[in-house]
């Protein structure tokens, strides 16, 4: 029995000589890598290169059966985002109340109200008795503060219309950052299933 087997480099056809201990080694002819394949009696050489084409590929399928993994669960998180903020818009604009809170301006024009309500009401008929219109100081205090009154109320419901109506358009800019970053996501489970079914 001899220690070595003649075989041909299947990259340059150079008459090659391996021991029985060797499993990989380079052509002295071409300089190309082979590993030694034994098996059923039979001795044959393969390059090095599909070796590692085929280490590659089976690394691209683990690497993608991993991202199908992450981006299911990344989707399904991000609709459960989007479904919470789409009810939540819907929420905002069926329960919030058109009015907003006081600021101070507000605040002064409401004492300017009564102010004006407590002059018109009590004060000026008091300092008029000789005013012959007198009697109609009450009603133009009274009016008056209806009418502050009036513009605070009309200028806090529209503020509060303008804050409802800003909180929805946030709430429907976030849900389509969502729906783009949901399609993107989707397009990439895709090609790693075209990798992990091929």
């Amino acid at each position: 029995m001899s220690d070595f087997v003649t075989l041909t480099c299947p990259s340059c056809g150079g008459k090659l000589q391996i021991t029985r201990d060797i499993d990989r080694f380079a052509c002295a002819h071409c300089g190309r890598e082979h590993v030694v394949r034994r098996g059923g009696g039979l001795v044959s050489l393969s390059p090095v290169i599909e070796q590692i084409k085929h280490v590659g590929a089976v690394a691209d399928r683990t690497a993608s059966e991993l991202a199908i993994h992450r981006l299911t669960s990344e989707i399904a998180e991000l609709e459960g985002t989007r479904s919470c903020i789409s009810t939540d818009r819907s929420r905002v604009r069926k329960e919030s109340s058109p009015h907003a809170p006081m600021t101070r301006f507000d605040l002064l024009a409401l004492v300017l109200a009564v102010a004006v309500l407590i002059i018109g009401c009590v004060a000026f008929p008091l300092l008029a008795e000789k005013w012959e219109y007198a009697i109609l100081a009450p009603i133009v205090g009274l009016v008056t503060a209806y009418a502050l009154v009036a513009i605070l109320m009309s200028r806090t419901y529209f503020r509060g219309v303008a804050w409802i109506n800003q909180e929805i358009a946030r709430r429907q800019a976030e849900i389509t950052r969502l729906e783009r970053e949901i399609a993107s996501k989707k397009e990439e489970l895709q090609k790693h299933q075209k990798t992990v079914s091929a």
